[in-house]
């Protein structure tokens, strides 16, 4: 054991921060893990109503927004339970069974299905483990559908890429630019993931619109500071694809 002289307060001080700051994470831990769980049973609670299962989602959002929650629901196998908001039949079943009128809930950009995107961004944001399992757990024909209804939820399609994207480049081993100033750069082996990720976005890119589309491109305009990206934007040709779309009018371009 280790013995810390008692007249020695800086020592003392460290010990007793650490203390504190290692019981603040259980505590946290421990009530994240009661509330994902409270928020999963509604979920799956066959008699809650659409109000309670919004509230639900919504509070999952918030919950994943740090590691513990997203972890938790991962290992709660609760991505199932927000994926299905994520099929725009169900989300609007839900709000049709709450609102009585199933004709006027297909036009308009439903909560559930809003909340549920907003929670995949969360669980999808720094973690390539979590971004291989939405992968996964999510099929390209439900993405299409989503861009499908040309809403304001269509366009949360661009946040999810980005959290992928960004994941699979900051993945430890990948990144060209977490090196020593004047170490002579590696050639590090190209995230297997990256060519997956670019099959997704040419093929959201033939259904997707307006703000939708714009969105997409975004998400890898925002990942271009890392040099992989931009090496293996230029190798698939990339750039002539997002070029083509500028030139076939899907993507406007404006020259400042």
């Amino acid at each position: 054991a280790v013995r810390i002289d008692p007249k020695n307060k800086a020592a003392i001080d460290l010990v007793m921060a650490l203390r504190r700051d290692i019981q603040g994470r259980k505590n946290l831990m421990t009530s994240t893990t009661g509330l994902v769980d409270e928020m999963l049973t509604s979920l799956r609670d066959q008699e809650a109503d659409v109000d309670k299962k919004t509230l639900a989602l919504k509070n999952l959002v918030n919950l994943t927004s740090n590691k513990a929650g997203s972890e938790t629901l991962m290992k709660r196998d609760g991505l199932k339970d927000v994926i299905r908001f994520l099929t725009p039949s169900t989300a609007a079943a839900s709000t049709a069974t709450n609102t009585g009128d199933s004709a006027t809930t297909t036009t308009v950009c439903c909560p559930l299905q809003q909340h549920a995107l907003n929670c995949v961004i969360c669980v999808t944001r720094d973690s390539l483990p979590r971004t291989q399992q939405v992968l996964s757990a999510v099929p390209l024909s439900l993405s299409l559908s989503i861009l499908k209804q040309k809403n304001d939820n269509s366009t949360l399609l661009g946040g999810v890429l980005y959290e992928m994207l960004n994941s699979v480049l900051e993945d430890r081993g990948y990144d060209y630019t977490k090196r020593v100033l004047g170490e002579p750069l590696k050639k590090f082996p190209v995230p297997p993931l990256l060519s997956t990720l670019f099959d997704y976005f040419k093929e959201c890119c033939k259904v997707a619109e307006g703000e939708a589309l714009h969105s997409l491109i975004n998400a890898i305009v925002k990942c271009t500071d890392s040099r992989v990206l931009n090496e293996e934007l230029l190798n698939q040709d990339m750039i002539t694809y997002m070029i083509t779309l500028v030139v076939n009018g899907k993507l406007s371009y404006q020259h400042a």
